[in-house]
């Protein structure tokens, strides 16, 4: 009896924390865009984590040059995805954005107005696991850095963009 009583009390304490966690995590994404809204400074960096889109005011900040989303690994029952799929067209805006890391998210492709970031010297998408937009990386010859892990990219297209960006470091697993 008392084993099962001590049991009860184990998952009762694991599931009241595991929505406590939820309930904070939803608190902590709503601050990261009330911060993004009310910012005062100007920093040349900005983190978000736990949204469903990039808030719009994000690429009123043209002078970012580094631009973190980082979701979150939805394979917990229970838990709400907490992850963007697609990169709005305003991303044009950020034209000093050197580094954009937007990893464990659902980009399946980039928008073509990402090529017109010419300073990007860091791409990291490691962990969209349906990304296989390719064809807009293989265009953006300035890159320097491109992370690419869990995409599921085939070897080829892995090699296919090795060939394109000779002088990116090319950071992949197929």
């Amino acid at each position: 009896m008392k084993n099962q009583i001590l049991a009860f009390c184990i998952l009762f304490l694991f599931v009241s924390c595991t929505e406590k966690s939820q309930e904070s995590q939803s608190e902590v994404s709503l601050t990261d865009i009330n911060q993004v809204k009310n910012e005062e400074e100007k920093s040349d960096s900005l983190s978000l984590t736990g949204i469903k889109e990039i808030p719009i005011e994000v690429f009123e900040k043209t002078w970012l040059t580094y631009l973190s989303v980082i979701g979150q690994d939805c394979c917990l029952a229970g838990v709400e995805c907490l992850a963007i799929r697609e990169i709005p067209k305003e991303i044009e805006n950020l034209k000093n954005l050197e580094t954009l890391s937007l990893t464990l998210n659902y980009i399946r492709e980039l928008p073509t107005e990402i090529l017109e970031l010419k300073s990007l010297k860091t791409l990291d998408l490691t962990d969209n696991t349906n990304f296989s937009d390719i064809e807009t990386v293989s265009k953006m010859k300035w890159l320097e850095e491109f992370y690419c892990y869990g995409c599921h990219l085939s070897k080829e297209e892995v090699e296919y963009l090795k060939e394109q960006l000779p002088n990116c470091k090319i950071g992949a697993n197929y």
